[in-house]
């Protein structure tokens, strides 16, 4: 198990293991302790060579730079040293929920515990909807499992939820930081929350999300980091340039009945989970 001193970051990765299995994404993007002592240069080098090509590389620039400045970079800086031979095809199987529960113990005095569920893939059709749905279920104070487990019920320090969006597969994550009494009430409030937002969202809930989704768009349009790295991964990931119009026009075109169609199609039932506690702190899904 990867060493990690935050019991919430650690909690996240034992859920990703629980979820995706001990291969692929179920692996930590740090690796093991006992793995990277073992690392050499020459596997550094070997890596490198391997994967580093034309294919498999994107350069994305955003701010004031103009095409041409831009190639003479990249023929001083990186044309030397990416090779343009093709790299082998790496197979993950990453498409599934395995339902998995995992636990580790660490001496603090909360307990931190996640819940994983099928989402959508990158660039999916329903990807803005999810947006939509997250924004309404655990993201920000105004969210539904922040207002009842929290504020009306008083059961943890922190909630909140967001999707992960892969290239074939996804997943919503809910987090929670609770006192170790309140793990159960804690847990049983969460999928409280979970089995009402699947009969509908209001009204005002739909306008609120979709104002939401249109203004964090709107304000990562500002950003040059931003806009650098949603154009570099959108090409990287679909083969296709980011077009923001079409994406504001995908945007202002949800409607409430597809995003209570969405919520009728995912399944809250059907969970991987992981829990961060002290020894002896009886922990049960």
């Amino acid at each position: 198990m990867p060493w990690c001193d935050t019991p919430e970051d650690l909690c996240l990765d034992k859920l990703s293991e629980a979820y995706f299995g001990n291969e692929g994404l179920g692996k930590t993007i740090l690796g093991t302790k006992s793995n990277v002592k073992k690392f050499k240069k020459t596997h550094i080098e070997d890596y490198k060579k391997r994967f580093y090509n034309a294919d498999n590389v994107v350069l994305s620039f955003a701010g004031k730079i103009t095409l041409s400045h831009a190639e003479k970079l990249v023929e001083k800086y990186f044309l030397p040293f990416i090779k343009s031979y093709k790299s082998d095809c790496v197979d993950i199987n990453s498409n599934v929920n395995l339902s998995g529960r995992k636990y580790a113990v660490k001496d603090i005095e909360q307990t931190h515990f996640a819940l994983g569920f099928k989402g959508v893939k990158y660039d999916d059709k329903e990807s803005d909807a999810l947006s939509l749905i997250n924004i309404i279920l655990g993201m920000g104070m105004s969210s539904r499992l922040f207002q009842r487990v929290r504020e009306e019920l008083g059961l943890c320090y922190s909630i909140y939820s967001y999707p992960s969006c892969y290239r074939n597969t996804g997943t919503i994550i809910v987090y929670a930081g609770v006192n170790n009494e309140s793990f159960e009430a804690a847990f049983c409030a969460v999928k409280d929350v979970l089995k009402e937002i699947k009969c509908g969202i209001t009204d005002k809930e739909f306008e609120r999300g979709k104002a939401q989704v249109l203004s964090s768009f709107a304000f990562g349009e500002e950003s040059t980091s931003s806009q650098m790295i949603l154009y570099g991964k959108y090409l990287l990931f679909t083969g296709k340039v980011f077009d923001p119009k079409a994406k504001m026009k995908k945007i202002n075109s949800i409607t409430k009945s597809e995003v209570d169609g969405l919520l009728r199609d995912l399944d809250f039932e059907n969970f991987s989970a992981a829990a961060v506690s002290k020894k002896g702190i009886k922990l049960q899904f």
